[in-house]
């Protein structure tokens, strides 16, 4: 379904199903009516995936597991719980980081 308008001149209907006009004037697809909608929809671009590269969560998993083991070591026992957690964090963000540019897709070219 385009976003086209009817052929018809004096309508401003959207096209019907890329016939060129719209639903109300589907008696003239047929007819001589010359077509005001005689260039093609607009290209669709299909994308394949990142094409530069993405921002880093290393840097973020690097600073959570150094604010967690501050914490772990410096604070009391509340601190420590949260420590733990903020090290589990930047391990699992690290993991990922990792294991994504592992098993990124190789880079083709098209054409």
């Amino acid at each position: 379904m385009g976003s086209r308008n009817c052929a018809e001149p004096t309508c401003t209907a959207v096209e019907f199903r890329e016939t060129g006009f719209c639903h109300r004037h589907q008696d003239l697809v047929g007819s001589q009516v010359p077509a005001k909608n005689d260039q093609p929809p607009p290209v669709i671009v299909i994308s394949k995936g990142m094409g530069a590269e993405s921002t880093s969560l290393a840097g973020v998993a690097l600073a959570l597991f150094g604010i967690g083991l501050v914490a772990m070591l410096f604070g009391d026992f509340d601190m420590v719980c949260c420590g733990v957690l903020f090290i589990f964090i930047g391990v699992v963000l690290g993991s990922y980081e990792v294991l994504s540019r592992m098993f990124r897709p190789s880079q083709q070219r098209m054409g």
